[in-house]
């Protein structure tokens, strides 16, 4: 019923919606545009990869750098410089 009688857009009607015309590019054009999105979506993933990547060693690096200063490899106070200067 509801579709049948607009219930969500007042004075909508389907007899009307039938009337409505919806512009769409041509074939070469919407070739160009999926190859466009398809470009740029391999790019984000590219970036993201990246990124992933370089937050996984920062996590190891951060646990190795506990690891050293628990056990007594490093000095902490050297470690807080370590911190300080990457900042």
């Amino acid at each position: 019923m509801r579709e049948r009688t607009g219930a969500l857009h007042p004075h909508l009607e389907c007899g009307k919606l039938r009337d409505v015309q919806i512009p769409i590019p041509p074939i070469d054009e919407q070739n160009k545009i999926l190859t466009f999105v398809r470009e740029t979506d391999a790019t984000f993933d590219s970036l993201y990869s990246g990124y992933a990547r370089q937050l996984t060693l920062l996590s190891e690096y951060r646990a190795a750098l506990i690891h050293e200063c628990v056990t007594g490899q490093r000095p902490v106070f050297a470690a807080q410089s370590l911190v300080t200067q990457s900042s």
